[in-house]
């Protein structure tokens, strides 16, 4: 699989299309569908269990038609992670599939868009933490060795690290790691998956600075990070405050 390219666009492609969503059902990005029931907006979190390409069609857990729904327009979904939205106009087949070949569990087909919408989410305020000597972090590569670095901002959604030596062999960009443990100046241990957007080495420092994206972040963990960056913003110059792209 190619790997799609993801910033502020429609997308329209139907390879693109599929992989987006191959993208978002293997990560286990939110996935919510929006329609009317009696004339009122209904919001339902579900799951992609299958893409069915020969099929047209992708299938979830949930029957996003039930009785005294209008099934009329289309229905509106909407994927995120982190810092990226994703949001398309779909209508169920009315046929459902075994998974796994499993006579219990099924998914109920939903026609592939023509469409789909990212928007990217991650422009919020940062906090840097350049100066702190202890906000270590830890992560393990596709072979499972770990490397220890420091973190240079933060913000909701992203964050840079600096990693001693090249570790352009060690880690790709677009890649996802799970092993990401960020611990924060008030001892609060952050388990998250990075998504590597770049990779900048400096041979005068011999450091390697990784530019991530952060997703499966615990609604604790948020807190706390809010709290961090307000606090960093307070104290610092507000005409200084970088924004994160």
């Amino acid at each position: 699989m190619s790997i799609v390219r993801i910033d502020d666009r429609s997308v329209t492609h139907r390879q693109e299309i599929l992989e987006l969503l191959e993208l978002a059902q293997s990560q286990q990005w939110d996935f919510t569908c929006v329609n009317m029931v009696k004339n009122h907006a209904v919001s339902r979190k579900m799951e992609i269990l299958s893409i069915e390409p020969e099929m047209a069609a992708f299938g979830v857990d949930t029957n996003i038609i039930e009785e005294g729904e209008q099934n009329s327009e289309k229905a509106l979904f909407r994927m995120f992670n982190g810092g990226l939205s994703v949001i398309f106009r779909s209508s169920p087949t009315g046929d459902s599939i075994a998974v796994d070949g499993s006579k219990s569990k099924k998914a109920h087909l939903i026609q592939l868009p023509y469409e789909m919408r990212c928007t990217q989410l991650c422009r919020a305020a940062r906090a840097s933490l350049d100066q702190d000597s202890d906000v270590p972090v830890i992560m393990c590569n596709e072979r499972g060795e770990r490397h220890r670095g420091r973190v240079v901002d933060i913000s909701l959604c992203g964050t840079k690290f600096r990693f001693p030596g090249d570790l352009r062999g060690e880690f790709y960009e677009f890649a996802f790691i799970e092993t990401c443990k960020i611990r924060l100046p008030d001892g609060t241990v952050m388990r998250v998956t990075a998504n590597v957007m770049g990779l900048d080495y400096d041979s005068r420092s011999d450091e390697t600075l990784m530019r991530c994206r952060m997703s499966k972040v615990k609604r604790k963990d948020e807190i706390v990070l809010e709290n961090l960056i307000q606090n960093r913003l307070e104290t610092s110059d507000p005409m200084g405050i970088p924004i994160a792209v």
